[in-house]
């Protein structure tokens, strides 16, 4: 039976700080070698409602991502005030900023590299991949949501047009 884990980008890469750790992401390839199985697996771009407050609402992406979007002069993230889930308000990257897109790339590329040089057990991680979801877009990675095609609020340019979503895809098979 092959062995699933669906990652929050923080959980790879350090909330404040920006560094890459694996900690999770070795435990989990090693509980599945252990186990004799393949290891199946997503990093979500956006993890809605969780994370550490930034003015008041979740970050759940890495705050060094949040400020280079901050600092685009166009395409800058936005907070998500949630009148239906109370409690859940969040920030939302803003799909078309090419910052978020060069960070996303860069932590696959860490954990592609990563998994490809290094060893448990006489097995190199990569190599008991069965499959790697692309999970860049939307609440959670699933490519839906609400504030993903009438965004709720946001900035009228934070809808993902057509050509973001075929270049994530791109970015992300020529990556993995």
């Amino acid at each position: 039976v092959d062995y699933y884990y669906r990652f929050k980008w923080t959980e790879i890469q350090d909330y404040t700080t920006g560094n890459f750790i694996y900690t999770t992401l070795d435990s989990k390839v090693h509980a599945a070698i252990d186990r004799g199985s393949r290891f199946n697996f997503g990093i979500m771009g956006h993890y809605p409602g969780q994370g550490v407050q930034v003015d008041g609402s979740f970050l759940g992406y890495p705050l060094p991502v949040h400020n280079a979007m901050q600092a685009e002069p166009v395409f800058k993230d936005w907070q998500d005030t949630r009148t239906d889930f109370p409690g859940y308000d969040s920030w939302t990257p803003n799909w078309n900023a090419p910052s978020f897109r060069a960070a996303y790339n860069k932590m696959i590329d860490s954990v592609v590299y990563h998994l490809k040089h290094t060893t448990y057990k006489g097995w190199n991680e990569w190599d008991v991949v069965g499959y790697v979801e692309i999970r860049t877009f939307g609440a959670t990675g699933e490519w839906t949501a609400y504030n993903l095609t009438t965004n709720k609020g946001g900035p009228t340019n934070s809808i993902a047009t057509a050509a973001t979503q075929e270049q994530f895809i791109d970015d992300f098979v020529a990556r993995v």
